[in-house]
């Protein structure tokens, strides 16, 4: 590996030097989780944290480069991963290549490799879970290191672990998902994927936890002998099913896993130790009772899912006089601080005070086009113009629900499954100019057994959309009710109002 990091680093300084083309480098550094930003004159290192798990030594890495290196920008994904944006080359070099010694991996994490392992954020610690699923999680994640660059792994292998039905890290629409069930065990669900041309993911089986890494052979066999690598725009697990036909996918899934049983694969353990799932107790705005008896959790959500430099250092410095407590990022761009006392927690809550005041300040959005290189639209602007219209309306909290946002098809904020979600396109007017412009869905759903992705009620310029979702807020406000039973009362009403702000 290290004679890699080398190769990687001298690929790095030729491109940012001048010396090699961005499709070139892209093919290279994707694969160490690394990719030129937008004008290919600084760029970003991503981190992986299986189970989005920062823990001191990780917060104290992080923090010791921003120092060092002067990062201004510290982005969370929908992948549970930290994004070190800005960065010139030796700053690039210097994190990839020392990372791995304070448990963090870069390697995959973008290209065509598996990334981060997801678990739900509060795994372990939330009454409302059957058990905790992120050592499984960690356990899959060192597994599929482990095997790549050695075989044929599928592009983005998305795996994630969902502690309840809430499916918070959307187990269900990943290549490979297991939902945890109140008996110990997983519904493992199998060749999902968002994006472009999205899937829901078909459950599959149910395994012990023991089998876990028996799953996860038996999906990537099932792409190495079925999968399109001849086609980039297919080579994802969820079109197998479609090739071909959902029986014969099962059958070849159920061969894969048999014979993944034979080959020595290894087992986890020990077995899942369940709890009754309890109601979750909030005590205090973004404070909520822990299943363990006198600790707590304190959310924190800053807008547009960034974290600004100078807060990770309070945070870094906060913890260290608080034993036990720890990071743990979600992929809804939340941030979790565990295992507080209930003191510790109301000092948290004062530190993180300026995060989103209610749900819809708590929208998701990815980077976007100003930094990302495929990114169509600036979402993350646009978020910013969103909360700033709810402020200036003073809508009451739940007036809007969240929103997700993403600057391009490829769905880095998850907006098929958001309650109401923006996608940037390329639209025409009625006289065939060009206007850019953000297609709208509404009613997704990640909860388990009423997963769906939403419906798309046309296209919005822009610079409209702030316009449009006022004109919701204001017309749901005007009813006395929520969104939520709002749209429930009259699922054509957003319609209704879209397609007076609609283009094309």
């Amino acid at each position: 590996m290290r004679g890699r990091r080398e190769g990687f680093c001298a690929a790095t300084r030729s491109f940012y030097g001048g010396g090699m083309s961005a499709k070139e480098y892209k093919g290279i550094s994707g694969g160490f989780g690394s990719y030129s930003q937008r004008g290919g004159r600084a760029g970003m290192v991503r981190l992986r944290l299986a189970g989005g798990v920062l823990d001191r030594e990780r917060l104290d890495f992080i923090v010791d480069c921003i120092d060092r290196h002067g990062i201004g920008r510290v982005h969370m994904t929908a992948c549970q991963s930290l994004q070190l944006h800005d960065l010139d080359a030796e700053a690039v070099c210097a994190i990839v290549g020392e990372a791995p010694a304070h448990g963090i991996d870069t390697f995959g994490g973008g290209g065509d490799h598996p990334r981060n392992v997801m678990a739900s954020p509060l795994s372990g610690v939330d009454p409302e879970g059957c058990f905790d699923v992120l050592p499984y999680a960690v356990a899959t994640e060192r597994y599929v290191l482990s095997l790549a660059g050695s075989i044929d792994l599928p592009r983005k292998l998305k795996i994630a672990f969902a502690a309840s039905p809430a499916n918070d890290v959307h187990a269900t629409f990943r290549d490979l998902g297991f939902l945890a069930r109140p008996d110990g065990r997983f519904d493992v669900h199998t060749a999902g994927g968002l994006g472009r041309d999205p899937r829901p993911g078909l459950h599959t089986a149910v395994a012990e936890p023991s089998e876990v890494l028996l799953h996860v052979r038996a999906m990537i066999d099932v792409f190495q002998e079925h999968g399109d690598r001849g086609n980039r725009a297919r080579a994802r697990t969820r079109f197998i099913p479609e090739t071909l036909g959902e029986e014969r996918y099962r059958e070849a899934y159920a061969r894969a896993l048999a014979e993944a049983g034979r080959a020595g694969v290894p087992r986890i353990g020990p077995p899942a130790e369940t709890y009754a799932p309890e109601a979750s107790v909030l005590v205090a705005p973004r404070i909520r009772t822990q299943r363990q008896a006198g600790l707590h959790s304190v959310s924190w959500h800053p807008v547009g899912g960034d974290i600004g430099p100078a807060m990770l250092k309070r945070l870094r410095d906060a913890l260290r006089g608080m034993p036990g407590a720890e990071l743990r990022l979600s992929t809804d761009q939340t941030l979790h601080i565990i295992n507080c006392g209930r003191g510790d927690a109301d000092t948290l809550a004062g530190l993180t005070a300026d995060g989103a005041a209610d749900v819809f300040e708590a929208s998701v959005s990815c980077v976007g086009a100003t930094v990302c290189q495929i990114g169509l639209r600036d979402s993350r602007a646009l978020l910013e113009r969103l909360v700033a219209m709810s402020r200036r309306n003073a809508f009451p909290d739940g007036t809007l629900p969240q929103v997700r946002i993403s600057g391009c098809g490829s769905s880095c904020a998850a907006h098929q499954i958001g309650t109401i979600g923006f996608v940037g396109v390329s639209a025409r007017t009625a006289d065939g100019d060009p206007v850019p412009a953000y297609a709208v869905t509404v009613g997704g759903s990640r909860q388990a057994g009423r997963e769906c992705f939403g419906r798309t009620v046309g296209s919005i310029p822009e610079d409209r959309v702030p316009a449009f979702m006022e004109a919701v807020g204001r017309t749901v406000m005007a009813s006395g009710k929520g969104f939520a039973d709002w749209y429930a009362d009259d699922p054509d009403a957003f319609g209704a109002i879209a397609s007076e702000y609609t283009v094309g």
